[in-house]
């Protein structure tokens, strides 16, 4: 694997990455438990009150776009503590004729290594359920608002977040220290866990893996975004309820 992209430039480091990873699991859940606990000693008007007990959709849903939303604020604070550019996180041209065919083979590439990996798992580790739907934590509606807020945080906030936060942020910090072999692996193994199920761990762990090698070969992490995009779009379909 080519060592294309110059990791001298790298300016923020391993200790960065650790406080950005840290304060994406307590930020968020901090809040989540504040507003439970003023819920809880009825501080908060009624109807927000209703909505943290009885609407799970909507709790849910506000609890993913809230780790998005941590997960943006501390790029930021990256971003201006090291008045980083956008092509220093990832964020810069490429060869479109390139990246399509990059997409194309990674996509079936990917396909087959979920089919070979999936079923060696099924024969060595039975215990695992490697058809397990994913939990996502929320029911997708079919139609309506609570859709096309699904389809947002889903299809669309997810993928560019996450591929920033991954593989702009995280994976070159990670080849810095390490060098790029632990820098793919680490990174692709810290955005799988995040997915929980283990069926979804090794699949997001693999899809990692492609991802990263996307942004070493093409020196952007934009293709790997479309990647991202279009097999969020899969899941949605599927977890939607919109195929059978």
């Amino acid at each position: 694997m080519r060592k294309d992209i110059t990791i001298a430039r790298v300016s923020w480091g391993v200790r960065d990455i650790t406080r950005m990873i840290l304060l994406t699991a307590i930020i968020p859940m901090g809040i989540f438990l504040l507003l439970v606990g003023l819920s809880h000693f009825g501080l908060l008007p009624s109807a927000v009150r209703d909505t943290i007990k009885h609407n799970d959709f909507v709790v849910n849903l506000g609890f993913s776009i809230l780790v998005s939303v941590t997960e943006i604020a501390l790029v930021f604070w990256l971003v201006r503590k090291y008045n980083l550019k956008l092509s220093d996180i990832g964020l810069q041209k490429f060869s479109i004729f390139k990246a399509v065919g990059y997409i194309l083979a990674g996509l079936i590439i990917f396909m087959i290594f979920i089919a070979i990996v999936f079923a060696i798992v099924s024969v060595l580790v039975p215990a695992i359920d490697v058809n397990q739907a994913q939990d996502v934590g929320f029911e997708f509606g079919k139609k309506g608002v609570g859709f096309w807020f699904s389809f947002a945080a889903t299809v669309i906030l997810a993928p560019i977040v996450e591929e920033i936060y991954f593989r702009g942020l995280i994976l070159p910090a990670l080849s810095k220290r390490y060098g790029w072999l632990w820098g793919v692996l680490g990174s692709s193994a810290f955005f799988a866990v995040l997915h929980f199920q283990l069926n979804v761990i090794i699949y997001t762990f693999i899809l990692g893996l492609i991802l990263s090698f996307f942004f070493i070969r093409l020196k952007s992490i934009i293709p790997g975004i479309v990647l991202h995009m279009i097999n969020n779009t899969f899941a949605f379909i599927v977890l939607a309820g919109l195929i059978k």
